[in-house]
């Protein structure tokens, strides 16, 4: 295992905060199913709310999932699946609770808006992996980007978007020659589904295009 050490960072930045786990007394097994032998008592009995901030004693209770519980299988396939990646693995599932803060969450389904200006063709969908209060990542199985709040739509405001889009016949982009390689303008707007992410970066010409993909959009 390697070792745990100071970062180089701390010295020349005098603010930097060490992260912590973001767990509460209530997850502990000694808050109430048990007593920690120098409390005798479960720490629910001796007057801590559920809620306060663990102590050094803090351990993960692990009768959280019942055995018959399908949470408790998919648990114990992500820790065998991906054991040599516990840290990153723990540290994405807290990241999890920041994420809903914004309003969003992993796996949501979103549309983004990846190039040009605002019509049907140049949208994609996507799938949001986190967040914080600037920016959403979002990924597909090779394409992955970072944009800006504002230009993200859910499944629900997306249905209000391309209807305004089609209404309004923002269709084709008249600049599409110089993004796309391959046409992609659908004969029948309202039966349009955007593409996903991976499959817009397949259909725009990357020589002309460069890296405009990767650009945080906040414009949509």
């Amino acid at each position: 295992m390697d070792e745990i050490t100071e970062s180089p960072l701390d010295n020349k930045d005098k603010k930097r905060k060490q992260v912590t786990i973001n767990a509460k007394c209530k997850s502990c097994i000694f808050y109430k199913d048990r007593a920690y032998h120098a409390f005798k008592k479960p720490c629910a009995e001796l007057g801590v709310k559920q809620f306060s901030r663990p102590c050094q004693h803090f351990f993960a209770n692990p009768y959280t999932f019942l055995k018959d519980d399908p949470e408790f299988n998919l648990a114990k396939k992500l820790l065998v699946k991906y054991e040599k990646q516990l840290p990153s693995l723990v540290a994405w599932l807290n990241q999890e609770l920041a994420t809903k803060k914004t309003g969003f969450r992993f796996g949501q389904i979103i549309y983004v808006k990846m190039i040009g200006e605002d019509y049907l063709q140049n949208y994609a969908q996507a799938t949001v992996v986190s967040a914080n209060k600037e920016v959403v990542y979002v990924q597909g199985e090779v394409f992955r980007g970072t944009f800006m709040h504002a230009s993200i739509f859910t499944e629900e405001a997306w249905a209000r978007k391309k209807k305004n889009l089609i209404k309004h016949k923002r269709i084709r982009d008249p600049k599409a020659a110089e993004y796309y390689k391959i046409k992609v303008t659908p004969k029948k707007a309202v039966d349009y589904e955007v593409p996903t992410i991976d499959t817009f970066a397949k259909t725009v010409n990357k020589k002309k295009v460069g890296k405009v993909l990767r650009v945080n959009r906040d414009d949509a």
